[in-house]
C-alpha cells in the first residue's frame, strides 16, 4: 500500500528535477553559445545564415544532453555536433575566406553526400570530414574502421576517408557541370582522445584541435590560379542561389581579394 503512494510521488518528484535540471542546462548552453558567437563578430555574416547557424550550433549544446537514459547513438550524436562546433570555432582567423557548416550534395548520378565543413580558401575549396571520435581505431587504411580496446564497446564504422573522397569526387562533378575549374582538397579531422592505427595517405588526418595547422597544409600545398578567385566567387553564388549560405566569411579578405584581381 505505501509502495503504490510513495511510487506516483516518486515519478512527480523525478519529472519535476529533470525539467528544472534540463531548462537550467538550456540556458547555460545558451549562453555559452552567445559568448563564442562572439568570435565571429569581426567576421560577415548572410541574412539568412544566423538563423540555421545558431539553430545547429545551439543543438550541439542542449537537443541531446547525455544522461542516464540516453542511447549510445544519442552520445555519439551530442559528441558529433560538439566536435563539428569545436571545428567551427578554430577556423576563425585561420586565414578563410568562408565557411559552410553542413552542406548536402547530389551529383548527377544521383550520388548524394553531406560535407561537414566546406572552407573556401584563396586556392580552392577544402572540405573537412570531422569525426569525434574517443577510444583506440584499428584498421585505418581499409574500409572499414573498428574501436576496439581496453574498456571500450566494439564499433565499426565506414572509413571516413572513404566519405572524404566520396565528397570530393561528388564535388568535383558538380563543379564540371557548372564549368568552374577550382582545386578541392579533402581532410579528416579525429576527436583528440581517439588513437588511430595504420595509415592512409589518401587523405590527411589531423586531430579537431589541429584544425589551423591542416588549413595551413591545405593552403601551402595549394595553388592560386589566375582563375581561382572567379570561380570560387562564382560557386559561392551557385550555392546562394540554392539557399546555402556560408555560417561566416572574412569579408576584409574577400573584399581585398576582389580588389586585388580586379
Amino acid at each position: 500500500m505505501l509502495a503504490a503512494i510513495l511510487f506516483p510521488i516518486l515519478i512527480v518528484v523525478a519529472t519535476g528535477l529533470y525539467i528544472f535540471v534540463h531548462r537550467a542546462l538550456s540556458e547555460a548552453a545558451r549562453d555559452e553559445l552567445r559568448r563564442r558567437y562572439a568570435v565571429f563578430s569581426a567576421y560577415g555574416v548572410s541574412l539568412a545564415a544566423p538563423v540555421s547557424y545558431l539553430r545547429r550550433a545551439l543543438r550541439g549544446f542542449e537537443a541531446v544532453q547525455p544522461g542516464p537514459m540516453s542511447s549510445a547513438e544519442d552520445f555519439r550524436r551530442y559528441r558529433g555536433e560538439q566536435g563539428e562546433l569545436a571545428v567551427m570555432l578554430r577556423l576563425a582567423n585561420a586565414g578563410v575566406l568562408a565557411v559552410y557548416w553542413g552542406v548536402y550534395m547530389r551529383g548527377r548520378d544521383g550520388r548524394t553526400c553531406e560535407v561537414d565543413h566546406l572552407v573556401v580558401l584563396p586556392e580552392g575549396v577544402l572540405l573537412l570530414e570531422t569525426k569525434n571520435l574517443r577510444g583506440i581505431w584499428e584498421g585505418v587504411g581499409t574500409a572499414v574502421w573498428r574501436k576496439n580496446g581496453p574498456g571500450s564497446n566494439f564499433r565499426i564504422m565506414r572509413s571516413p576517408v572513404e566519405q572524404a573522397l566520396r565528397a570530393r569526387s561528388i564535388l568535383t562533378g558538380v563543379l564540371r557541370d557548372l564549368g568552374l575549374v577550382v582545386p578541392i582538397g579533402s581532410i579528416v579531422l579525429y576527436g583528440t582522445q581517439a588513437q588511430l592505427r595504420g595509415a592512409d595517405p589518401r587523405v590527411p588526418m589531423f586531430p579537431i584541435d589541429s584544425v589551423r595547422e591542416a588549413v595551413a597544409m591545405a593552403r601551402g600545398c595549394g595553388k592560386a590560379a589566375p582563375s581561382a578567385l572567379p570561380a570560387l566567387l562564382r560557386f559561392m553564388c551557385e550555392l546562394a542561389s540554392v539557399g546555402v549560405y556560408p555560417s561566416f566569411y572574412d569579408r576584409q579578405a574577400l573584399l581585398n581579394l576582389v580588389v586585388a584581381r580586379s
